[in-house]
């Protein structure tokens, strides 16, 4: 197994400072380091979060369905593969004749290692990428299709929709499906104000603020000086509106940051905008697939009506 570094710790640590001087935060900066791996790992494998355990339920049950409705020698490219779980059990189910190629990507190194160790005993040809999911047309050239690109883990709902499925509608070929789960919002709209408070308190639970604060912590902030805030608001689009999270960090103190060598300071009452997590709804869902030029192939909803899973290709 081989890694290919695209982007370093250099290249990380100068990205973050730059957003920092604008006072945002993406997410993809909450997984990078020891650190923020390790937070990630609590957090996905807490039952105080429970959307990562539900979803991967969901791939769990319906893995040989999805596995007859992909052409024969398909690889698979995961995207936010994280510590590899759950491509672990799609390479278990498509590795039981022959040997499958595996690109396992994310901006964490460590997590890179991770879901390269995962399947170290399956019948696959590993290789590990450390890489932003935007730096797709990088490294997708590197590999022949059929692939799979899978983006798993409610990492679709991280993205404006336009720009990731775009992204990814560029770089695949006619052979080529797309893997990607979510978590959704309720289609009643009656049911949708105590589903956004369960969301909100999930979201805001201890573990998730670690999380969100670990990139800042780790250069020095003091965790009790900034307190990370988040709220569910609704978001007018073409598919109707989907709700979508608004968080920050509110600065409370002034505080030191050292970035690179370099000394960053907080002023108190600076607000650091953070990503976003979009709902929608399964109808959403798919009115964005056709909206971009997919076809959905497969689709598979939880007995709750709160999780998706959908195959998809271009057309």
């Amino acid at each position: 197994m081989r890694k290919i570094e695209i982007l370093t710790e250099n290249d990380l640590e100068d990205k973050l400072c730059d957003c920092l001087s604008r006072h945002e935060l993406p997410d993809c900066f909450l997984y990078v380091g020891p650190t923020g791996a390790e937070s990630w790992i609590n957090l996905d494998h807490s039952e105080e979060f429970p959307f990562a355990s539900t979803l991967e339920n969901l791939l769990r049950r319906n893995l040989p369905p999805i596995a007859e409705r992909l052409p024969p020698g398909v690889g698979l490219l995961s995207l936010g593969v994280g510590e590899g779980r759950k491509e672990r059990l799609l390479l278990a189910e498509f590795s039981r004749d022959r040997t499958v190629c595996y690109v396992a990507v994310d901006v964490s190194s460590h997590l890179v290692d991770l879901a390269l160790e995962a399947v170290g005993d399956l019948n696959v040809a590993a290789v590990g990428v450390v890489a932003m999911t935007e730096d797709l047309p990088l490294f997708r050239v590197r590999w022949h299709s059929p692939l799979l690109i899978s983006l798993l883990g409610n990492n679709f709902s991280n993205y404006p929709p336009a720009r990731i499925l775009d992204l990814i509608r560029d770089q695949m070929g006619p052979d080529d499906h797309f893997l990607f789960d979510c978590h959704v919002l309720p289609g009643e709209v009656g049911k949708r104000e105590s589903w956004r408070r369960s969301v909100e308190r999930i979201y805001g639970s201890g573990l998730n603020a670690r999380l969100n604060l670990a990139p800042l912590t780790r250069h020095g902030a003091i965790p009790d000086s900034c307190d990370f805030s988040l709220d569910l608001m609704t978001e007018p689009s073409e598919q109707g509106p989907p709700m979508r999270t608004r968080k920050g960090v509110r600065v409370l103190k002034n505080q030191t940051l050292f970035l690179h060598g370099d000394i960053s300071p907080l002023r108190a009452g600076e607000i650091i905008e953070m990503g976003l997590t979009c709902k929608y709804t399964p109808d959403q869902v798919q009115a964005l697939l056709r909206a971009h030029r997919f076809e959905t192939v497969r689709r598979f909803l939880n007995f709750e009506g709160d999780s998706m899973l959908v195959l998809a290709r271009p057309v």
